[in-house]
Parts: C-alpha cells; sequence; structure tokens
C-alpha cells in the first residue's frame, strides 16, 4: 500500500478532542506545502491503494508512476468529510474543477482511470524502476538549475500569468552566469 490514509483509531482520537480536525488539517497542509515548496522533484510512486490523505499525498507530486492494479481514491467524501491536507486545491490544479469534482465524488478509481484524469502520470508493471529510470536521465542535470526549473514550473501553476513570468526572470536571472552556466558553457564546444 502507498498509503492508505488515516488510521481510524487515530482519526476517531482527534474526534473527541475540541479543534482536533483543524490542527490535523493545519499540519498536514503545513508538511505538504513545505515538501512542494523544497525544490527538489517529488516522485510518487503507487504500488497498492492511495486512499484519503495517501491520494492527497499524489497531488503534491511532480510524477506520478503507478502499477495497474493500484486503486487511487479520495475517500473523504465518503466519510463525510471533504480533503483537507491541501490535496483539494491541489488537485483542483493538476486536473480542473470538473475533473477534482468527478475524482473527489467517485471513491477509488483503477492506475489508468487516474491516469486519464490527469492525476497519475505514467501507469507501468514495475513503476519503482519506471520512477528510477526518469530520475536517473536527470541525474547529470546541475541542482540549482534542476530546482530553479522546479520552482518555476510550480509557480506557474499557483501564480497568475505576471506574477509567474516575474518568478521565471528571478529563477532565470539567479542561475544566468552562476558556476554551473559558465562550467557548462565551458565544457561545449565552439
Amino acid at each position: 500500500t502507498f498509503c492508505s490514509g488515516g488510521n481510524l483509531q487515530a482519526v476517531r482520537d482527534h474526534l473527541v478532542r475540541p479543534g482536533g480536525g483543524a490542527a490535523l488539517c493545519a499540519f498536514m497542509q503545513d508538511t505538504l506545502t513545505r515538501l512542494e515548496a523544497h525544490g527538489a522533484l517529488v516522485i510518487a510512486v503507487v504500488d497498492g491503494a492511495a486512499l484519503g490523505g495517501g491520494a492527497e499525498l499524489l497531488t503534491v507530486a511532480d510524477l506520478v508512476v503507478a502499477e495497474p492494479l493500484a486503486q487511487i481514491g479520495f475517500v473523504q467524501a465518503r466519510l463525510g468529510v471533504s480533503p483537507g491536507f491541501g490535496g483539494g486545491t491541489r488537485l483542483v490544479r493538476r486536473v480542473g474543477g470538473a475533473r477534482a469534482i468527478e475524482l473527489l465524488t467517485a471513491g477509488a478509481v483503477s492506475a489508468e482511470e487516474a491516469r486519464r484524469f490527469g492525476l497519475v502520470d505514467v501507469v507501468t508493471t514495475d513503476p519503482l524502476h519506471y520512477a528510477r529510470q526518469w530520475a536517473a536521465a536527470r541525474v547529470h542535470l546541475p541542482a540549482a538549475a534542476l530546482r530553479g526549473v522546479t520552482r518555476l514550473v510550480r509557480g506557474a501553476v499557483t501564480m497568475s500569468f505576471d506574477a509567474s513570468l516575474a518568478a521565471e526572470r528571478e529563477v532565470f536571472g539567479e542561475l544566468w552566469g552562476g558556476p554551473d552556466h559558465l562550467a557548462a558553457l565551458v565544457s561545449r564546444p565552439r
């Protein structure tokens, strides 16, 4: 199982504490936002089920690779709640409003259905191997440039068009003439 969501006993314990749900929501939103802001590429490999909070984790990933038998489910509505870890908002950004409503109310869907919706990027019988190969093909890239690309892509999804252009200028300006850029120019034949 990738992540089958919250432990139901822990969920029940939060129900009896005033503000327990709000505290859990704030903690998880902060955690996923910090993961997203870190700058590293986030790859999710789904082997089994990604349910509830587990499905919300996928919305932070830059690449989601799943095995064909994987089940992905925003099951929160069936439990009488909505996503609360930021997964609802991120899902809308990733797949659009109409598709998000469909996924948020469908229960669990197959990996292939989630791929058609745009939540899963690749379905393969060996998702871990695929993810490792994908990452290995990018390991030669300078870390600062990779963080910059990640930052500008995530900004383009979350910011207004003008703010995204400004962020792109900022990233480009930080990298232009930097040590990695200079090294790449020196190593290229004229």
